[in-house]
């Protein structure tokens, strides 16, 4: 019994010092240690990074604001159906009294032509919005959207870019020139 725990006593003894004795090597070597935290998926310079981090600066409203509305117009703008050409005045909204005219006047223009016998109906999702340049009256914005245009069975995708030129009136942008950049 003795000699049973004797034996006992120095096997712990030695795996003690085994594990000790590993643990100050990797701690001795770097390279080592480096790749033990790729095993353990450690990464202490991501770490210190994110405990670094300041804090984002605060959204600019007008900002904002300005990309909201580019963005619900560029989807409203670019959405429609030839056989219901005022769906697009639902744009009229985001922009202002001078283009919203000129939207009005072309969908009169579009309701005096006779209907196409094929359908074509497109819908339009704005992507990114980028604003190029933001003063406290006027705006710049480039949107690109994802345009799926269907024709009787036949749908084609394709991303093009609306370029937006905004001003602010009674604090609220609107959009006051709208093009479509070629694809």
């Amino acid at each position: 019994m003795k000699r049973k725990l004797i034996i006992l006593v120095g096997s712990l003894v030695g795996i003690i010092v085994v594990t000790t004795g590993v643990i100050v090597t990797v701690n001795r070597t770097p390279k080592l240690q480096n790749t033990i935290d790729r095993l353990a998926n450690i990464n202490h310079s991501a770490t210190i990074a994110v405990v670094n981090r300041t804090a984002p600066p605060a959204p600019n409203a007008d900002r904002t604001a300005a990309t909201v509305a580019g963005r619900a117009f560029a989807e409203r703008f670019g959405s429609g159906s030839n056989q219901n050409p005022e769906a697009i005045l639902s744009a009229a909204i985001f922009s202002t009294p001078r283009l919203g005219d000129t939207i009005s006047s072309n969908v009169a223009t579009e309701k005096k032509q006779p209907l196409p016998v094929t359908e074509v109906a497109t819908v339009t999702q704005a992507l990114v919005v980028l604003v190029v340049r933001l003063d406290t009256t006027s705006a710049a914005l480039t949107v690109t959207t994802q345009r799926q245009q269907t024709t009787g069975a036949q749908v084609k995708t394709q991303n093009q870019d609306l370029q937006l030129t905004m001003l602010k009136q009674n604090g609220k942008w609107l959009v006051d020139i709208a093009v479509w950049k070629p694809i």
